[in-house]
């Protein structure tokens, strides 16, 4: 659930989105507690609400038609009466591919010349035992004799992160399997030991900064390009719950500021930071359209 009052919002703010099935438009009224009440009209109206709302159907159609403007997804308007558009755009927003192409050539780039058997990388994790930590030695100690063990015979980059991720990783029980996993302290330490040290990258970044260098723009909410009169804004996946995929591309959207009103939007950042769509994922408008989608869907419209 969401608690309206932190946005600290004044009066009664008002939300208004097309039905698509009979041409009305419906609206939402929020009051500062988060009590709220749903309208409609079709311009044929003659009751009380048509007066209270007809004004703003002309920021939701095309002046010459009278047709739904294109793209536009809805309208919020202040408790000052300040209106603001919503439209969807066809651009998205792309992660640096150019950075993120570089890092995956450096991981399917072979060892070093001089680093690439048994003993000259056994020399490399005694190396990283001089350095004093609070690390389990046992595991290293373990991994330096099974290189040591392979002596002058070469190893791919491939065999070495398997023999990272067995003596110094840890298992997970997959169905009837005990599969081999890199995700302790000793093999992420080891791993950037190796990256600073001999530029040696075993696998994708996938730390919180490196995901916000790399992917901002396909994180969290972002605003932006903001003037007198309009501003651009994307939703896209929260940090903490991307693993190793993102839902889609995230399409920006823009927010105009219609005659003599002020941007408002901003203040209602907050509002998609809220888990309705899937489990994790925040709405991409406002919230309080998939009420007005929910609400048209039930037939309950008046």
């Amino acid at each position: 659930m969401f608690d309206w009052g932190k946005l600290k919002l004044k009066g009664i703010w008002t939300f208004a989105a097309w039905d698509d099935d009979t041409n009305h438009v419906i609206f939402m009224e929020i009051q500062p507690n988060g009590n709220f009440e749903f309208y409609e009209i079709d311009g044929q109206d003659i009751l009380l609400h048509w007066q209270k709302f007809e004004k703003y159907r002309k920021f939701m159609t095309e002046g010459s038609s009278g047709d739904k403007i294109e793209k536009l997804e809805g309208l919020v308007i202040s408790d000052a009466d300040d209106i603001n558009q919503i439209f969807i755009t066809d651009e998205i927003s792309i992660p640096d591919l150019y950075k993120i192409e570089a890092i995956l050539r450096e991981v399917e780039t072979e060892l070093p010349e001089n680093k690439q058997n048994g003993n000259e990388l056994a020399d490399i994790v005694e190396e990283f035992l001089q350095e004093p930590s609070d690390l389990d030695i046992e595991k290293f100690k373990l991994l330096s004799l099974e290189l040591i063990k392979i002596g002058s015979q070469p190893i791919s980059k491939g065999d070495f992160k398997s023999l990272i991720a067995q003596y110094l990783g840890t298992t997970r029980k997959v169905g009837d399997k005990d599969i081999d996993v890199s995700s302790t302290s000793e093999a992420t330490r080891f791993r950037d030991y190796l990256l600073d040290q001999y530029q040696i990258r075993l696998k994708f970044p996938q730390d919180n900064q490196s995901k916000e260098d790399l992917f901002d723009a396909s994180l969290n909410i972002k605003y932006f390009g903001e003037t007198e009169k309009e501003a651009y804004y994307f939703v896209g996946d929260r940090r903490e719950k991307v693993k190793f995929s993102f839902k889609d591309a995230c399409h920006l959207r823009k927010i105009v500021a219609v005659d003599d009103s002020k941007l408002i939007f901003r203040q209602l950042l907050e509002t998609m930071d809220v888990d309705f769509v899937r489990t994790g994922q925040s709405t991409v408008i406002p919230f309080p359209f998939k009420y007005i989608r929910e609400y048209k869907s039930f037939g309950v419209a008046k």
